[in-house]
């Protein structure tokens, strides 16, 4: 019994110690025009664990090659690294982020004889309510508004009197299914451009080594497993890179 639990003591050092060696702190600063760099999240989703900068911006993180790094604030727009070998091998990163515009419309005020002081024209300025279909109580208000092609379908699959030759008309010669085919691609596409808005190209280049080339038909290729469309709705990061991964092998099986 004892010799048995020597070779687990021994077999557990080892494993600590080959993970201590594939693993290291990065350390880093953040960089943007006109941003406070104090205080933003970095979050290793590989390792679920996080940090926030300081006031300079610096931070250092536990990580180990192929990490992916999330990094977050309501100043700047959310930035996905994923930590590739020459990332890991670098001693320190400088990392640009994209500042966080909210643009509004231009106000034109002396056309409506205002003082240019807030706190006295909102008591003067009688604002009437927007007129809609919920405000003026109609039927199906809240109903989500149709895209054109599924007007389309409707149209096509409705008509009025004793034999309605409108939905027959069009399932004769094919319309109607050509346009549920339509709207199944449609759905299909706005998946992909999900996609591709959320992450950054050297994910698929770097971290899935997808060829910048085929990144459109990889995506494809992982639409066709029913997981793509649950993981993209459940928003879980790391199991949707973790579902990525494995498509990309047997993507790069079948198209070397």
């Amino acid at each position: 019994m004892i010799r048995i639990l020597m070779i687990l003591l021994v077999l557990s050092i080892s494993t600590s110690l080959v993970q201590a060696q594939n693993q290291k702190v990065l350390r880093a600063s953040l960089t943007a025009e006109d941003v406070d760099l104090s205080g933003i999240t970095i979050q290793n989703i590989s390792k679920k664990t996080g940090v926030v900068t300081n006031t300079s911006g610096e931070f250092e993180i536990l990580v180990s090659p192929g990490d992916s790094l999330r990094i977050t604030s309501v100043q700047i727009q959310p930035k996905l690294l994923v930590i590739d070998p020459s990332l890991y091998a670098s001693s320190y990163l400088r990392i640009p982020l994209d500042p966080f515009v909210n643009e509004l419309e231009g106000v034109t005020l002396n056309p409506y004889g205002l003082s240019r002081q807030l706190s006295e024209d909102v008591t003067r300025i009688q604002v009437n309510p927007e007129v809609n279909a919920s405000a003026l109580g109609l039927p199906n208000a809240d109903a989500p508004e149709l895209t054109q092609s599924q007007r389309l379908l409707y149209e096509a699959t409705s008509g009025g009197g004793l034999i309605p030759l409108n939905p027959l008309l069009n399932a004769l010669t094919g319309r109607t299914k050509m346009l549920k085919n339509r709207i199944a691609l449609e759905a299909k596409n706005a998946k992909i451009d999900q996609v591709i808005k959320r992450y950054e190209k050297p994910l698929f280049e770097d971290y899935l080594a997808i060829d910048s080339a085929k990144i459109l038909r990889f995506l494809y290729y992982c639409e066709q497993d029913s997981l793509f469309t649950d993981l993209v709705a459940l928003g879980d990061e790391l199991k949707f890179l973790e579902f990525m991964k494995r498509k990309s092998a047997s993507f790069k099986a079948l198209n070397p």
